[in-house]
């Protein structure tokens, strides 16, 4: 899934991943993709919206800019069984 983030304030935003099986959360520093980061990720996979099982599925705290566009991406891998994405 990917799209684009616009904070209602300036601020320090913290940013969660959760799903079954592991995934990546991916933010840029603006609204071109190429400025990507790894912010947070589920190594294995975790129950539908549970968003901290000891990992890193909490990202640190990001500051961000009031009414800016940022492009968000989350990447999904599905295994066998269920299947769940959610980001927070």
């Amino acid at each position: 899934m990917r799209g684009y983030i616009h904070p209602p304030s300036n601020g320090s935003y913290t940013f969660w991943i959760s799903s079954d099986d592991a995934s990546e959360l991916w933010l840029s520093t603006d609204d071109d993709p190429v400025n990507k980061v790894l912010i947070a990720f589920e190594n294995s996979w975790s129950p539908a919206r549970v968003w901290q099982l000891g990992g890193d599925e909490e990202s640190a705290p990001i500051t961000l800019v009031g009414g800016q566009k940022y492009y968000i991406e989350a990447l999904h891998k599905e295994g066998t069984g269920g299947d769940n994405l959610a980001v927070a």
